[in-house]
C-alpha cells in the first residue's frame, strides 16, 4: 500500500499507509477529520498523562505550602 501523503508540523511524511482507494490515512482523510486527536498514538497519550500526574504531583504541595503561609502571614 501507498504512504500517507499527509505532512505532519515538523514537515516529517505520515508514518501510516493510505486507505485503499485515497491518498491519506483514515486518521488524514477529510472523513476522518472529526476524529478526536487524530494520529495521537497510544505511547504519546501515556507520556502526557504521566507530565500531567508529574506536574499535579508536584504543585498541589506547593499550593498547600502557599496556602498556609499566606494564612500565617494574614493572621
Amino acid at each position: 500500500m501507498a504512504q500517507c501523503l499527509h505532512l505532519e508540523d515538523g514537515g516529517r511524511p505520515c508514518r501510516f499507509e493510505a486507505e485503499e482507494g485515497s491518498s491519506f490515512c483514515r486518521w488524514h482523510s477529510p472523513e476522518g477529520a472529526a476524529t478526536l486527536w487524530p494520529g495521537l498514538d497510544l505511547r504519546r497519550w501515556i507520556l502526557r498523562l504521566a507530565a500531567l500526574l508529574l506536574l499535579l504531583a508536584f504543585m498541589v504541595p506547593l499550593g498547600i505550602q502557599g496556602y498556609r503561609l499566606l494564612k500565617s502571614l494574614l493572621n
